[in-house]
């Protein structure tokens, strides 16, 4: 192997895990606005719950 050829694969490996690492914490930023957005809809639900359980207290 000459260093030409030593230097390209160094390089190339090093491109693979830039590209590895990226992939993986773009999976982990989109899981996680996933689990967000399931917590503030659980919690927008329970707020509503809350103040449809406000109102039919003061209608009666």
């Amino acid at each position: 192997m000459t260093s030409d050829t030593s230097f390209s694969l160094s390089v190339i490996i090093a491109l693979l895990g830039c590209f590895v690492g990226l992939a993986g914490w773009i999976r982990g930023r989109d899981t996680r606005i996933i689990n967000d957005s399931e917590w503030k809809g659980m919690v927008n639900a329970k707020l509503d719950m809350a103040i449809g359980l406000r109102k039919d207290h003061d209608e009666l």
